[in-house]
């Protein structure tokens, strides 16, 4: 009788404790909560009056840029911390309920501990993502819209730089691929050409005051990808040393119309050393292009034809 008396007074004690647990964890849960509503209703206020401001053509790029993480996507992070406030205490609550006597055995057992911990370290988390505007890709995209020529400019500049490193890597390949010596040569020349372009770029954004650093261009990672496919390939030494002519023409195309481009921008927008450079960088991708069209239809495609 005595064992059973100090059991159940053991039981009515533990369940005491938990109640007392679950309503300090409910409690610090309301808290958390009610302090995520307060930031997710600010974020709400700040984008309406953004929004009004846009519509009266107010410029806001301060304002972004001292606060970007309350233009941006945090309205539904407080969604989701409020969203798993809910289900962390109610689940955590239920758990301790259901193994009380197994958690009252250990002596390292610190009631409403793991759950008041994980509560304040996911509102940490929120707010730090908040300060360091941690918005994943769709903050880098709206932060990265252009709203200038001149950022077009740099834009465009970063891409192209990319593109020649790309060309960079892949002329010695077409060279070893080409049959025709006069190809080899050619690819050669546009090989020593390409260094000489990247020098201009790096001049020009050295011009700029901003560090030369390209943007993964696209468009050049499908044209040498279609190169290397040619590459692959079994085919009669003229048939090869054709398709490389066609493959590298496309590549030359694409950077006339890049340099072309940039180079009319450059002009508009009043660097006119950088209009300069950009100017013989084009001079050289349209004699290159004019160089292969005449090694086409001299001796490469004519070849081809009687393989």
């Amino acid at each position: 009788m005595t064992y059973n008396t100090q059991h159940q007074t053991t039981i009515g004690a533990t369940d005491a404790t938990f109640d007392q647990t679950a309503d300090q964890n409910q409690s610090t849960t309301d808290q958390i909560r009610d302090k995520a509503s307060q930031i997710a209703n600010d974020v709400r206020e700040t984008g309406q009056k953004a929004m009004e401001q846009v519509s009266q053509n107010v410029d806001l790029k301060g304002q972004i840029q001292q606060r970007p993480w309350l233009l941006i996507g945090a309205a539904a992070a407080a969604g989701y911390v409020l969203g798993n406030l809910g289900n962390s205490g109610s689940k955590q609550d239920s758990s301790h309920r259901r193994s009380g006597a197994m958690h009252v055995q250990s002596s390292s057992f610190s009631p409403g501990q793991n759950t008041q911990a994980s509560a304040m370290q996911q509102a940490k988390q929120y707010e730090s993502s908040q300060r360091e505007g941690m918005v994943g890709k769709l903050g880098r995209k709206f932060l990265s819209n252009l709203s200038s020529l001149e950022e077009l400019y740099h834009e465009q500049l970063q891409d192209l730089y990319d593109a020649e490193h790309q060309i960079l890597k892949a002329l010695p390949k077409m060279m070893e691929a080409a049959s025709s010596p006069e190809l080899r040569r050619a690819f050669e020349l546009h090989l020593q050409q390409t260094r000489g372009q990247i020098q201009r770029i790096e001049q020009i954004f050295d011009q700029m005051g901003v560090a030369a650093q390209g943007k993964a261009c696209m468009a050049m990672q499908g044209l040498v990808a279609e190169g290397n496919e040619l590459m692959s390939m079994r085919a009669d030494p003229a048939v090869m040393d054709a398709g490389l002519i066609a493959a590298a023409q496309r590549v030359e195309h694409y950077e006339m119309a890049g340099y072309g481009c940039l180079r009319t921008w450059a002009r508009q927008l009043g660097h006119h050393q950088a209009a300069q450079l950009l100017q013989q960088t084009l001079d050289e991708e349209e004699q290159t292009d004019r160089q292969l069209t005449q090694i086409a239809e001299r001796t490469a495609n004519v070849r081809a034809v009687n393989s």
